[in-house]
């Protein structure tokens, strides 16, 4: 399930931010072994996803108390995110619940 909603996801990302998307790959490619060299790719592209992706903004407004209690996990766990796997879980079954997979057909994905 989780797969799918992975698929959907980049699909939209793709679709509405095709630039942000393949400079930020580009980047990635051509920096592999120093990835730190392409937040400002990250960034751009995680502004665009934030701005112009309906299905992350959904998962955004629908998982948002998950999502605050993911980050301040993370942040009280720095020597140990580990133990925020769990919560990692939610955020990923809240999300399937927000983003309608039952709408792309399995040939699509594949």
């Amino acid at each position: 399930m989780s797969e799918i909603l992975d698929q959907l996801l980049m699909e939209d990302i793709a679709k509405y931010c095709p630039q942000p998307f393949v400079q930020y790959h580009q980047c990635i490619s051509q920096n592999h072994e120093n990835p730190m060299n392409c937040l400002e790719k990250q960034q751009q592209l995680a502004s665009c996803i934030k701005k112009d992706v309906p299905a992350f903004q959904k998962i955004m407004v629908q998982c948002n108390d998950i999502m605050i209690k993911y980050q301040t996990c993370l942040q009280s766990n720095l020597e140990k995110q580990s133990v925020c796997l769990p919560l990692l879980k939610d955020i990923r079954e809240c999300a399937s619940g927000c983003v309608d997979m039952h709408t792309t057909s399995m040939n699509e994905l594949k």
